[in-house]
This record gives structure tokens, sequence and C-alpha cells, in this order.
């Protein structure tokens, strides 16, 4: 399933951007103006907080044969996407939960409109790890939500606890001042409550 690993699904994005990849990428002024960050964790965890604009019309596309679970929060921005034959639309104010393996993919951004997002990545492994000791009585994993499709999407809007934790996690990294440890757990208890929303029914998760 992950031929490449799941990382070959961010390098093909920011080589799409052109970026260097690095901690910290500067847009280059060709294309567009901004930063993106990346983190990357001992458990493999891919978290990046990207805060970018397009000087024109701008369009990423490549295909990949690995999987992944991601967690995106589109803060501010629009985008279209097209995953195979199925399209959505990146819209402020909402939070992606995806499920992909296999799949080829289409971005496409308005000019000069500011993008700010953060998105948190994961390996199957390690997500069919926190599904094997959730408290349900049928355990979930990544085949059984995605499927025969290669991409599966949740959608919600970012509500108050969610956007408090992000608000949390997000301010430090501005001024270099959080350790790894503080940002690998604050995106894992993003990942612990929309999990539990989206796929545990957990009411719990929305009161944390």
């Amino acid at each position: 399933m992950e031929t490449n690993g799941f990382h070959d699904i961010f390098h093909k994005y920011f080589h799409g951007l052109q970026v260097v990849e690095e901690r910290h990428m500067n847009m280059p002024k060709t294309i567009g103006k901004g930063e993106i960050r990346r983190w990357t964790s001992f458990s493999r965890m891919e978290i990046v907080l990207s805060n970018y604009q397009f000087h024109k019309n701008y369009r990423i596309q490549f295909a990949s044969d690995a999987a992944m679970v991601e967690l995106n929060f589109c803060l501010q921005g629009f985008g279209e996407v097209q995953v195979g034959h199925s399209a959505y639309e990146l819209m402020t104010g909402n939070s992606y939960l995806y499920f992909m393996n296999d799949f080829d993919v289409l971005f496409e951004y308005e000019k000069e409109r500011p993008l700010y997002s953060l998105a948190i990545g994961i390996p199957v492994q390690l997500f069919n790890h926190f599904m094997m000791n959730n408290a349900i009585e049928k355990s979930l994993d990544f085949h059984s939500i995605l499927g025969n499709q290669s991409f599966k999407k949740f959608q919600n809007p970012i509500d108050s606890i969610t956007s408090n934790l992000i608000m949390r996690m997000i301010e430090h990294p501005q001024k270099d001042r959080i350790s790894q440890l503080e940002l690998e757990s604050k995106a894992l208890e993003l990942l612990s409550i929309h999990f539990g929303r989206v796929l545990l029914n957990d009411c719990d998760a929305n009161k944390r």
C-alpha cells in the first residue's frame, strides 16, 4: 500500500510549489509569496502550516501510489480540488478528514487569494494503531473506511473547541517558541477529537 511511503504525497505537493523541502520554506517570488512550516515527528506524523498566495491562477497536479490519512483545516482562502472523479472546494472555516490511497489529484488556486491552512498527516499503520485501541465494539481500520475507493472525505465546520486548539498550536510557531512535544501533543489532540467525532460517534469529543 505504501510503496513510496506517505511522505511521497507531501514531497510531490511541495515539488508543485517549486520549494526546496526544509523545515521553513519560502514561496519562490516567481510564482507567489508566503511561507510553509513543516514538522515531522518520530512517529512519522507530518504537521504542515501553510500561509501563501499566488501571483496568477495556479495548478498543482500529481499522482501517488502512497496511502495516508490527513486532517486539514482551511483557516483562510479557497481552492478547488479534484481527486480522481471526485471534486470539492476548500473553504474557509472548514475541516477536512481525508483517506487516500493510489490516487491522482489536481489543485487549482486563484491568483492573489491568500491560503492559510494547517495539515496533519499520518501513515496508515499509525491510524490503524489508534483505531485498534478505541472503545467501540467493532474496530475500524483504513481498509474498512476507504473500501475499494482511492479517496474519501469527511467535511465539518471548525467549531470553537477546534479553533482554540489550532490558535494555541499556530501562534507560537510564528515566534519559534513551541517545542516539538507541545506541537505533537496538540496535533494528537486534534486527531483524537476528529476521529472520535467523525468515525466513532463519540459525543464526548465535542466537549473536550
